[in-house]
């Protein structure tokens, strides 16, 4: 078990070192802010 996190932990920093996931990670992150501050 304790190895799976080291894992999981460098194949979602590979991730987000793709440019396209980045961008469609920034896209979905400010409409969930977008829609949070509607929700407060």
């Amino acid at each position: 078990m304790k190895d799976e996190i080291p894992v999981k932990a460098l194949f979602l920093i590979n991730l987000t070192q793709n440019e396209t996931l980045q961008y469609k990670n920034l896209s979905f992150n400010t409409l969930f802010l977008q829609c949070f501050r509607i929700l407060i």
